[in-house]
């Protein structure tokens, strides 16, 4: 059984994020082809060539030096680079983004995964579902409510009626 070990992945190697010139990196190289092309990639061929390295098991088992060989070459430029000559490559990548890096990122943009409502408070963005049915992802159809915003409409929905409703409510339950 894997001991916890951080965001990499216990079976696989490299696989998780690998630090870059100005955020990590995360890099899913978990076939020995994706390795080597990962490696020429990054112009670090030697490493593919590496006994240590030749397969997963034993990249597995070397993981510790070939994070280190890993680290000293994505350091020297940014993690957008990279992500440039991985995808070229074919090798599973992405970049560590804040809320708001993500949020107005272009893939989330063109696949419509953050949508603008409009709200009480002013307009706000959403997240909304990634799953698709028949090929259609949901819509947001509303703003979410206000604190309160429908407690009346609920507590009589419930069956208690306008006399009970304003007693809690003087009571401060509701």
């Amino acid at each position: 059984v894997p001991e916890p070990m951080g965001n990499d992945h216990p079976n696989l190697a490299p696989y998780g994020p690998v630090a870059c010139a100005d955020t990590d990196l995360v890099v899913g190289a978990g076939t020995d082809g994706q390795f080597v092309a990962l490696c020429a990639a990054i112009g670090a061929a030697e490493l593919a060539g590496d006994p240590r390295f030749a397969t997963n098991a034993l990249r597995v088992a070397n993981r510790e030096e070939l994070s280190k060989a890993l680290a000293a070459v994505f350091s020297t430029r940014s993690a957008r680079d990279w992500q440039t000559a991985l995808d070229a490559a074919g090798v599973p990548c992405a970049p560590v983004q804040s809320i708001d890096q993500v949020a107005s990122d272009p893939h989330v943009e063109q696949v419509g995964l953050v949508s603008t409502v409009g709200h009480a408070r002013g307009d706000i963005r959403l997240v909304g579902s990634p799953v698709r049915v028949n090929a259609q992802r949901s819509q947001i159809r509303r703003a979410p409510p206000l604190v309160g915003e429908h407690t009346e409409e609920i507590l009589a929905a419930l069956g208690l009626d306008p006399q009970m409703i304003d007693q809690l409510r003087s009571q401060g339950v509701c």
